[in-house]
């Protein structure tokens, strides 16, 4: 593969991706109303999960500051899903931040 076409195919990936990172974050979204809402802890897991595919290849595509969001949003999952435990409220709304983050850091640049 020459350089220019690895070039085309990555870019024409990189559009895709972006192209399908709004239904990235509704995922979260859904995944993230079933933990509030008294939500197993694999419903938990599965946000966490989630969040470690975004932050794993957001940046990849260009999107370093989604990649940092979702990461730490991400890690403050990590302590809770290890032990079992569930979010209490304090935590419920400091992650609540770090996801609206991940949102806000995913929205195309201000012109």
């Amino acid at each position: 593969m020459t350089t220019g076409a690895f070039e085309q195919q990555f870019a024409a990936m990189a559009a895709e991706y972006h192209a399908t990172l709004p239904a990235k974050l509704a995922e979260l979204d859904v995944l993230w109303h079933a933990v509030r809402e008294g939500g197993s802890p694999e419903s938990l897991d599965q946000l966490r999960r989630a969040l470690h595919t975004i932050a794993g290849t957001a940046g990849t595509f260009g999107l370093r500051a989604v990649t940092d969001c979702a990461r730490a949003a991400e890690s403050f999952l990590d302590p809770y899903c290890d032990s079992g435990d569930s979010l209490k409220p304090g935590d419920l709304a400091v992650f609540g931040g770090l996801l609206e983050a991940v949102r806000k850091s995913a929205l195309p640049p201000e012109k």
